[in-house]
């Protein structure tokens, strides 16, 4: 008999029973559970329907021996000594592996797992925006009892099949810290110098090429049977050796701007662009003639010969130009020139063309991908114009020999910029795993661009970290002369810790932000206030222009904050 009609065979036979004595304190309680003592007394009306149903084996769990059945013959009861059984519900599930005839078995412990797998929570698609080792996804833990795992010494991008996250695993393990020394060499984490090397920068051609199929066929026109319509052509910069080859195309919808990739790398331009910088800022005023002026010479034929699509002509001017800046960069006068343009703040024109070309052979192609992150939190992307980072570099008037540190640095552009135009030790540190991964592969382009157009810049350190946990970075912020801090979208809890390591700054440091740490008008130090990092800070607001950055067309506001204790420590001396 199984255990549901033994249960319900008990409760019609207990009602037909002489009810027992009720206890003056429970009523329920008797038909719910029966007492060692009281069973034996009713077995002698009920002795016949023994010999009808066997008993249950002795081997069933205890909790049926507790409660009897009719017609079950059960050993002789102990005596009276024994307590009471506890109170127990007839319909509690039994103990034993046997489940009733007319329900359906169980699920096997193997296919139990798979049913709770297969409704676990699908790992999110957007990519991690935190740094350090991501919580791993339901269908990626650990079983229980094992040991958590270990962090990883290298960033490994996320399984996904975008362009960048492609490039992340080809370049395989990577390091937390980019380093690239004052003299353009590339030095890896552990800073041994003897491993410092300077990467050769990449070219234009190879830009292309890998995207061959955002750019027409044929751009200029060349004689019939020409080969030279697919042959990169090449151009010579200021560093002795030094050149890059350029496929002689444009991108597809050029000069169409509702139609293509119109905004994609256009080599074409670039070759022109390059000439110009390189006659307007390195080649010395008495050398400039060779090149002619802005209506006959070398530019000139360039322009020209890109309107009207002649490509002999286009690549006539370009070996015109390669002779001329070979016999100046030949000439001993030619090194003196550049030391001394290294001796003072390089022009920002010439800078915005090197870090554009660092952007476009590094970064470029992979803009779209840095747009994946949480909407409206901490970690927003956002960056600020190479204009705007200019003013705020005259605001400051950060020299060379000082400090800056970039906190949320992004793809690295405005550590790059600073370390070229003042030509100071520059730092970074961004907590995203795909910016960051651009601003080390900036780096080590710019340095090599740095070099090819024989130009000086100071070091440059890209790490990739929390800068609220990064012990590395708290030495750097002791000596900093100038701090970034992009702090637009940040939240007001993110701001009142950036505050604290503030408190590491040393007198007259400045913090440059795009929202006030503190309140900017009739701000007071009070015995309420003059434990708190405000205290020590005196800000000043200045205005910016629209598209100065990349979140808004607006104008805006930013801040600078300058570390100075002296009112606080006239304050407190008032106190006493």
């Amino acid at each position: 008999m199984d255990y549901l009609n033994f249960l319900q065979k008990l409760d019609r036979q207990t009602k037909r029973a002489k009810p027992a004595p009720k206890p003056a304190s429970s009523n329920s309680a008797t038909l719910l559970s029966l007492s060692a003592q009281s069973t034996p007394k009713s077995l002698p009306q009920r002795g016949n329907d023994a010999k009808q149903r066997p008993s249950p084996p002795l081997s069933q769990p205890k909790r049926i021996v507790s409660t009897p059945t009719s017609g079950t013959r059960l050993p002789k009861p102990k005596a009276a000594t024994t307590s009471p059984s506890p109170t127990r519900t007839p319909l509690s599930p039994p103990t034993t592996k046997r489940s009733p005839a007319n329900s359906v078995a169980p699920e096997s412990p193997i296919k139990r797992s798979k049913s709770v797998a297969s409704h676990a929570r699908p790992p999110s698609r957007r990519s991690s925006a935190s740094l350090s080792t991501p919580k791993p996804s339901p269908r990626h833990r650990s079983p229980a009892g094992a040991k958590p795992a270990q962090p990883s010494q290298h960033v490994s991008p996320k399984l996904s099949n975008d362009p960048l996250s492609q490039l992340m695993r080809a370049c395989g393990p990577r390091e937390y810290v980019c380093v690239v020394a004052s003299d353009g060499g590339y030095i890896p984490a552990d800073n041994n110098r003897a491993d410092a090397s300077t990467k050769p920068m990449t070219m234009a051609a190879d830009v292309v090429n890998r995207e061959r199929s955002n750019y027409i066929d044929q751009y200029f026109t060349w004689a019939p049977n020409s080969h030279l319509s697919t042959k990169p052509l090449q151009l010579e910069y200021p560093a002795a050796d030094a050149f890059e080859a350029f496929l002689p195309l444009v991108p597809k919808g050029y000069r169409q701007s509702a139609v293509g990739r119109s905004d994609a790398y256009n080599p074409i331009g670039d070759v022109v662009a390059t000439v110009d910088t390189i006659i307007r800022y390195l080649v010395p005023e008495t050398d400039q003639a060779r090149f002619g002026d802005e209506s006959t010479g070398v530019l000139r034929r360039l322009v020209r010969a890109n309107n009207r699509r002649l490509g002999h002509d286009f690549r006539d001017a370009v070996a015109t130009f390669n002779t001329q800046l070979t016999q100046v960069r030949a000439h001993p006068r030619y090194a003196d020139f550049l030391r001394t343009l290294a001796t003072s703040r390089l022009p920002h024109p010439l800078v915005s063309h090197v870090l554009f070309q660092t952007y476009s052979r590094t970064a470029a192609s992979y803009a779209e991908a840095l747009t994946n992150y949480e909407a409206f939190s901490s970690q927003v992307y956002g960056e600020v114009n190479g204009s705007l980072v200019h003013e705020m570099l005259s605001k400051t008037q950060l020299a060379p020999g000082q400090v800056f540190v970039d906190m949320g640095c992004g793809i690295g552009n405005v550590v790059l910029q600073v370390a070229a135009e003042v030509g100071c030790e520059s730092h970074g540190i961004e907590i995203m795993e795909r910016p960051s991964f651009l601003a080390m592969r900036q780096a080590e382009e710019f340095a090599a661009r740095m070099q090819a157009y024989g130009l000086p810049h100071g070091k440059v350190v890209i790490r990739q970290g929390d800068f609220l946990n990064t012990p590395a970075l708290h030495p750097t912020l002791s000596t900093a002369d100038v701090v970034l801090v992009n702090n637009y979208a940040f939240s007001s809890g993110l701001n009142q810790q950036l505050l604290q390591l503030f408190l590491d700054l040393k007198d007259g440091a400045q913090i440059i932000s795009l929202k006030s740490f503190v309140p900017t008008e009739n701000f007071k130090i009070t015995s309420r206030n003059a434990g708190s990092p405000e205290s020590i800070l005196q800000v000043k607001a200045y205005p910016y222009w629209s598209d100065a950055v990349s979140w808004t067309n607006n104008g805006g506001t930013y801040y600078i904050h300058t570390v100075d204790r002296g009112p606080l420590q006239a304050f407190w001396a008032r106190q006493r």
